[in-house]
């Protein structure tokens, strides 16, 4: 994706139209847009492809999500320092959707 005078790495996510149907995925990607913050990743745009098919265009996360990465790729290799660089930023994460909590619950509900 260009963006000016930079390019970024992107992550387009298709969903097939059973799931489009549905309400809660949209009042999702509503909330989605309206998100702000660094630990998020952002949501550059959504479309539609052939009427039938949703492509979510999404920040790429060169290492997937801080789960898989802690799991999978970094393991026991993670020094004091970086674990504690996590912990703060999941901290300030809690703090910015600690805004939006009741929100989020709808959503999360209408989507389990």
């Amino acid at each position: 994706m260009n963006t000016g005078d930079t390019c970024k790495e992107i992550a387009v996510k298709m969903f097939m139209p059973d799931r489009l149907k549905s309400e809660s995925f949209r009042k999702e990607i509503q909330f989605m847009t309206a998100l702000n913050h660094a630990h998020i990743v952002k949501l550059y745009g959504v479309c539609t492809k052939r009427d039938s098919e949703m492509l979510i265009v999404t920040e790429l996360l060169s290492h997937g999500d801080l789960r898989h990465f802690l799991i999978n790729d970094a393991g026991d290799n993670i020094h004091l320092p970086d674990l504690m660089s996590f912990a703060t930023q999941v901290c300030s994460l809690r703090t910015y959707t600690s805004y939006f909590s009741s929100a989020v619950a709808r959503i999360a509900k209408a989507t389990t």
